[in-house]
């Protein structure tokens, strides 16, 4: 069939490709995995909102709400950044003025 000359041109040839992919050069790019998936973001029970909210943080010396669940605080901040994690079962609590001591 193929004579042992035109064998071993063809051995040295594939061996060849063999070797030139492990050559160094550029490095081998790893797998990169996708990200894992966000938590889901649970919505409040209440959101206290219309009253001073006192905090501790100087980072946030005036915010506007506070959204709660289950007695821990989720977000404190302005009122549409608190309200984006209300759902249709959210209690809004207007302190009409009042000042709210956030649990701690």
């Amino acid at each position: 069939m193929f004579s042992t000359r035109i064998k071993l041109g063809l051995l040295s040839a594939i061996s060849g490709l063999g070797l030139a992919a492990c050559q160094p050069g550029e490095p081998e790019t790893p797998a990169v995995a996708a990200p894992p998936p966000a938590p889901a973001i649970e919505a409040a029970d209440t959101i206290y909102l219309g009253g001073p909210i006192v905090t501790v943080d100087d980072a946030l010396p005036n915010p506007e709400a506070v959204a709660v669940r289950e007695g821990r605080i989720l977000a404190v901040g302005t009122r549409a950044e608190v309200e984006a994690l209300a759902d249709a079962d959210t209690e809004r609590v207007d302190l009409a003025g009042r000042t709210h001591n956030s649990p701690s």
